[in-house]
């Protein structure tokens, strides 16, 4: 998983940057109370953080443990400095089924946090195994069903053709460069 922060720049220049600390420190603490002792929590720079959770088999489940995560994150902060409220934006790769080399899960994993951000923030995408380079994201609101997150609808032109792939969770993809 790669989690980045929503909204932690604003604290920081809102309260100075010792409340940005505590808050950093905050966030840790909530991750890591809900990860295993397996887990690895990882502060990777700025206001992003890497979670390995070894040995999984039900990627549903690990869906689940990201919601939840941005479910905590999400509730407010009390910093020394002040009140604090910020969300998350989580990307997640699956090994061995993206990827089998570190750096192309982190790659993944990056990209699909990038693609949470731009569809709205405060949310989990989940890189697909069907999209390739080349693919455009497109967010479609789903909110019909509580806790509902939006689907994403892939579009990518083959051959002239335009063919969809619509996946159960957000899924991204996209070249930042």
């Amino acid at each position: 998983m790669w989690v980045d922060l929503d909204g932690f720049k604003a604290v920081n220049d809102r309260l100075g940057h010792a409340a940005g600390d505590a808050l950093l420190r905050a966030v840790a603490r909530r991750l890591c109370h809900r990860m295993r002792d397996s887990d690895t929590v990882a502060r990777v720079g700025g206001d992003e953080f890497a979670l390995i959770l070894p040995d999984v088999t039900d990627s549903e489940a690990v869906v689940g443990v990201a919601t939840e995560l941005v479910a905590s994150l999400s509730e407010p902060f009390d910093l020394p400095q002040g009140p604090a409220r910020i969300s998350a934006s989580i990307g997640m790769a699956w090994y061995p089924q993206h990827a089998v080399e570190a750096e192309t899960l982190v790659q993944y994993a990056d990209i699909a946090m990038y693609a949470a951000k731009r569809a709205g923030r405060n949310r989990v995408c989940v890189w697909p195994v069907e999209t390739m380079p080349g693919s455009e994201i497109v967010a479609v609101d789903r909110t019909e069903a509580p806790y509902s997150p939006p689907a994403v609808v892939w579009r990518k032109q083959i051959a002239g053709e335009k063919m969809l792939f619509e996946q159960p969770l957000e899924d991204a993809l996209q070249d930042d460069g």
